[in-house]
């Protein structure tokens, strides 16, 4: 019987395979490994877990084996999540994997996007 975080097509232990990045099998015995759902990833292989993506990043498509950094003008303030959100008119981000924006200050302006 194949450990967590591998698979095998066939019942035959010697033929246990680890999942490939991006899924993860958390029981032993199985014929195939599930993918890491939306907001989430893993790196690794052979894994028994997907880990969701942090503040400031997002996954926006199953199987994912990285998370995606939020651009510049924009930010993310939950763990999980599925895209970012643009900064809102008078405020700015100006780095990447943020996870608020920046308040302007007079008599600069930022205008929405």
């Amino acid at each position: 019987v194949c450990s967590p975080g591998t698979f095998s097509a066939t019942s035959a232990r010697d033929e246990c395979q680890p999942c490939a990045a991006g899924k993860y099998q958390a029981g032993g015995g199985m014929t195939s490994c599930k993918a890491c759902g939306l907001g989430s990833f893993q790196n690794g292989t052979g894994q028994t877990m997907c880990y969701k993506c942090e503040h400031g990043s997002y996954s926006a498509a199953p199987q994912a084996s990285t998370c995606t950094l939020c651009a510049r003008g924009s930010y993310g303030n939950t763990t999980g999540a599925l895209g970012c959100y643009a900064c809102q008119e008078g405020t700015y981000q100006d780095s990447t994997g943020q996870s608020s924006c920046l308040q302007c200050e007079w008599p600069q302006f930022a205008p929405s996007t």
